[in-house]
C-alpha cells in the first residue's frame, strides 16, 4: 500500500493520507463437503509453483519510484512495481484449511489458462489445481479462487475478481487487507 497524496496542503495543517494498494491478494476457498474434519485439519494450500512446468510464479517485484524528490515538490509520485523472477524457488504457504478462506497478497501476474499455480496438501496426499481460464491478479484487486475438493479430484469451481476498497488516514478500516 502508498500513500498518493505526498505533495497536499490543508488550510488546518491536517494531511490527509489516501492509500492504492499495489500489490494483489489472493482468497483461496475450499469446497471440501466429502473430505473429514480431521483431514481438513491436517490440510495446508500453497501458492507459486506451475507443476505442468516446473517453474515458479514470482512472489516479489522490483520496485521503481519517481517523483520523491525534495526539490521538485510539484512532481507526481509514481511507483512502478516489476515481477522479479522466482529463482529461489519459493512459494506462499496460505496456512492451514480456514472455513472463511485463506488468503496472501500476491504480485500483480497473470497466470494463462490451463496451469498449475495452487497445491493443497491433505495429509500424505498433494493435488495440483489449475484454472481452465486465465487467472489475473490485478493491483488493488482481490481474486478470490473456489476450488471444490473431492475424494480423488480437485477443480477449480469458481474465479471472482474485485475491486478493494480505498482508506484514509481518518478511515483506517477502509481497504486495509
Amino acid at each position: 500500500m502508498i500513500a498518493t497524496n505526498f505533495n497536499y496542503h490543508s488550510v488546518d495543517g491536517t494531511i490527509p493520507l489516501t492509500f492504492e494498494h499495489k500489490l494483489a491478494k489472493l482468497v483461496v476457498k475450499l469446497n471440501a463437503d466429502n473430505i473429514s474434519s480431521d483431514e481438513l485439519d491436517n490440510t495446508t494450500i500453497e501458492y507459486g509453483w506451475n507443476y505442468d512446468w516446473d517453474t515458479y510464479y514470482p512472489i516479489a517485484v522490483d520496485v521503481a519510484y519517481t517523483g520523491l524528490d525534495a526539490s521538485k515538490p510539484d512532481e507526481e509520485f509514481s511507483m512502478t512495481l516489476t515481477p522479479k523472477e522466482n529463482t529461489t524457488e519459493e512459494v506462499i504457504n496460505l496456512g492451514k484449511y480456514n472455513a472463511d478462506g485463506n488468503s496472501a497478497i500476491v504480485v500483480p501476474y497473470e497466470i494463462p489458462a490451463n496451469r498449475c499455480f495452487l497445491t493443497i496438501t491433505i495429509g500424505t496426499r498433494k493435488y495440483y489445481c489449475k484454472s481452465s481460464q486465465k487467472v489475473v491478479f490485478e493491483e488493488g484487486k482481490v481474486t478470490t479462487v473456489t476450488v471444490t475438493l473431492e475424494r480423488d479430484r480437485i477443480y477449480m469451481s469458481n474465479v471472482n475478481i474485485t475491486n478493494s476498497e480505498t482508506g484514509t488516514s481518518n478511515d483506517a478500516t477502509g481497504g486495509i487487507w
